[in-house]
């Protein structure tokens, strides 16, 4: 029984196939990624914490618009399932992890739980999850493909995990 303490959370195994991997890729990628500033937390710098230089970044790039704005702007034009998953492959990592959901709750995937904040609604209008899974099930060869959510601010309690 885990305890709610970091001795007890680094006492717990790690799984065989992460032990043995050596190497992966986390991909975090969503909304945030229109304004190609600093990282993923943009809008708590923006808003949260009213830091001078982001609020000077983003009137000077993006004056009047908001965060919401922004999910129409995420097209993932230059996205190409085929093209990601071969780097990856090429790369030599045995597992990839994708932040599914990000932490605003824009979903990679078409929900029906987030509403018109999803990216089969707004933005790509496809099925990023879907595409990139289904190619790691064609090329997959003892490789790991895991979705994670951003739990820490979130109003969704359904977390979408499978192991390829």
């Amino acid at each position: 029984m885990q305890k709610p303490t970091w001795e007890s959370i680094d006492s717990r195994p790690l799984p065989q196939w992460y032990d043995n991997s050596k190497f992966g890729i986390f991909c975090h990628w969503g909304v945030y990624a229109v304004t190609a500033h600093r990282e993923a937390w943009l809008w708590w710098y923006w808003k949260a914490t009213k830091d001078p230089e982001i609020i000077k970044y983003m009137e000077k790039h993006f004056h009047g618009q908001t965060y919401a704005d922004f999910a129409s702007q995420f097209t993932a034009e230059d996205f190409n399932p085929k093209e990601f998953a071969s780097i990856v492959k090429a790369s030599g990592a045995k597992y990839f992890v994708f932040t599914s959901k990000h932490h605003e709750g824009f979903t990679m995937w078409p929900s029906s739980t987030s509403w018109n904040w999803n990216a089969g609604d707004i933005g790509p209008k496809r099925d990023i999850v879907g595409k990139i899974n289904f190619l790691y099930q064609l090329i997959r060869k003892n490789y790991f493909f895991k979705l994670r959510k951003n739990p820490i601010i979130s109003w969704q309690f359904k977390i979408e995990i499978f192991k390829v």
